[in-house]
């Protein structure tokens, strides 16, 4: 699957399945990326073993591992900041001013 893309696993056509790499991976462990929620991450890895990643989700959720483990809910990610020249104003915005979660 394109990261560049934000859709659920239910949403992937079968052409776009990672199926026929796990079938030529195998035994080895995959790590799959596909803009998991902590549920479709829990269902992915329990149906097909391996591990996830989490990469936007990151940049919005500092304490991601946590927030995923205590089930809180995460902060949406603003796309519009990605990738913004550093001589633009207040280039940080987007990336480190994401709140940790309350208690964290």
């Amino acid at each position: 699957m394109n990261g560049i893309f934000d859709r659920a696993e239910s949403d992937v056509a079968v052409y776009e399945s990672n199926d026929f790499i796990r079938e030529i991976w195998q035994p080895l462990p995959l790590v799959s990326a596909a803009s998991y929620t902590r549920e479709t991450a829990i269902e992915a890895v329990e149906k097909h073993g391996g591990l996830v990643a989490f990469g936007r989700m990151y940049i919005s959720n500092p304490d991601l591992p946590l927030r995923l483990k205590k089930d809180i809910p995460l902060m949406p990610y603003d796309r519009s900041t990605f990738y913004v020249p550093a001589d633009q104003p207040n280039p940080e915005v987007g990336y480190v001013d994401y709140p940790f979660a309350a208690g964290a």
